[in-house]
């Protein structure tokens, strides 16, 4: 695994010995590991017999090839740690494994080569070194098709990206396709024991705490539970729903009285400021004395657009002024072919500003109302909903995107351009940073074996699939 270790001036050039055949890369032999069906024993070269209780989990590079190994010796004494593969013995020492206090707890050296000597720690234990049957190793099917050496790089499909974008992009899409079922089978199982609106309501406030303020929002849903706060907008007049629910959120959330700073920030006017405190001293007696703490909101550079405040304030304003409740109007949009996120920023819109932009609510959207409908869909057996989600979700534009989405889209394309990915293709690329590119996750990467395995399929350059 040595293309994916970073370089080491103090490693040793003395060059390994020479071989007359092609050398069998260690990626090769860590994906054989990964997959064979090992033997009831194996024998290491001081012929101590060893047993295979668990082969690891590979790391793809980062340290150790394989954590968490666990082998039983001839006296079933148990040990747990890592394994090392290496082509040649020697490697262990010319990588700097044996000056290397994070190989300490490997517990056994795979090698194709015996140059003997020891493998020793940088503790000063010895440990076991096994040599592999290169033959078996090199008649396995992947020695021969797959050359994983070729990804997990800087980028890993420029080329195809910018020759056939369009396998690309389906084959982010199925990785979104997987996130968003993820989603909403987290959805489903709250339905068995919560109220359809209130599984929900908490949905969209974690939408509107992502990532910072996501532990503010969630004390918040569940201090001021949906059921409690359309019971007391319940007996306000139409008109005044707004300003109370603005009033007794922002209260359980310890935010009153508001200094004219945030009053700002929430697109408050004055006025507005003076009747969300009388409103939240009339109606908020249940919360007077449990509201959040200060400590729980982070505020530290965060931005006017994205304060909890102003996010608090459009919440209010949704769960105010959908008035035949937030399942069927946000549900409804997507059975009618209505949209959403437009539902969404108007009613967070207060004295023509919109207090929500069509990215948060577009976040919204995809981590809340799609995957509720899909759940919920599921849950009732509503063939009807879950085709119209389907469409939504397939038909969904991309936001403007963040940090993780466009690292995940540079490991992948590189300078190559993929169109039409859509919110689909976002959550997609969100998927394979956070699942398998962080963790180098490469051999279960649907994108690598696009490389690793391709096909005789012509460069397409046609335009995209609806995303």
């Amino acid at each position: 695994m040595n293309a994916m270790k970073p370089c080491d001036s103090s490693i040793s050039t003395a060059s390994p010995p020479v071989d007359p055949k092609p050398a069998m890369r260690e990626i090769v032999i860590s994906r054989w590991w990964s997959t064979v069906r090992l033997p009831d024993s194996l024998t290491a070269t001081d012929g101590a017999s060893y047993s295979i209780v668990f082969r690891g989990t590979w790391s793809h590079g980062l340290g150790p090839d394989f954590r968490n190994a666990m082998m039983s010796d001839s006296h079933g004494n148990l040990r747990t740690g890592s394994i090392e593969i290496h082509r040649n013995s020697g490697d262990w020492e010319r990588h700097g494994h044996d000056r290397d206090p994070a190989y300490n707890d490997v517990i056994l050296h795979l090698i194709l080569n015996d140059e003997g000597g020891n493998t020793r720690r940088a503790d000063g234990a010895i440990v076991p070194v096994v040599l592999l049957d290169e033959s078996k190793v090199g008649s396995s099917e992947f020695a021969v098709t797959e050359d994983w050496s070729v990804v997990g790089g800087d980028t890993c499909a420029e080329s195809i990206s910018g020759n056939c974008p369009s396998r690309v992009r389906e084959t982010i899409w199925s990785v979104g396709d997987i996130r968003m079922a993820s989603k909403a089978a987290r959805i489903e199982a709250q339905l068995a024991s919560d109220e359809p609106a209130t599984v929900l309501y908490r949905g969209l406030m974690d939408a509107l705490g992502y990532s910072s303020n996501r532990e503010g929002f969630r004390q918040l849903s569940n201090r001021v539970p949906l059921s409690s706060l359309v019971s007391l907008l319940g007996t306000q007049r139409t008109k005044d729903r707004p300003i109370a629910a603005i009033s007794l959120l922002l209260g359980a959330a310890g935010f009153l009285p508001l200094p004219a700073q945030l009053s700002e920030i929430a697109g408050l006017s004055p006025a507005d400021a003076l009747e969300v405190e009388t409103r939240w001293n009339q109606l908020g007696e249940a919360w007077h004395h449990d509201r959040i703490a200060p400590s729980n909101w982070n505020l530290t550079r965060v931005r006017p657009a994205n304060h909890p405040v102003r996010r608090i304030t459009a919440a209010a304003l949704v769960v105010a002024r959908m008035e035949s409740g937030l399942i069927h109007t946000l549900i409804d949009a997507l059975r009618n072919e209505d949209d959403p996120v437009s539902l969404l920023v108007e009613a967070a819109t207060w004295h023509g500003q919109a207090l929500l932009g069509k990215g948060r609510a577009g976040e919204m959207v995809v981590n809340a109302v799609i995957p509720f409908a899909m759940a919920m869909a599921n849950f009732a057996g509503d063939d009807d909903l879950a085709e119209a989600a389907g469409a939504y979700w397939e038909s969904m534009p991309a936001s403007e995107g963040n940090s993780v989405v466009r690292r995940a889209l540079h490991q992948v394309a590189g300078q190559s351009r993929i169109p039409g990915l859509g919110a689909r293709g976002q959550q997609g690329l969100i998927q394979l940073d956070s699942a398998l590119c962080a963790p180098r996750r490469c051999f279960e990467c649907p994108i690598a074996y696009l490389v690793v395995q391709p096909t005789d399929k012509q460069a397409d350059r046609g335009s995209p699939k609806p995303p």
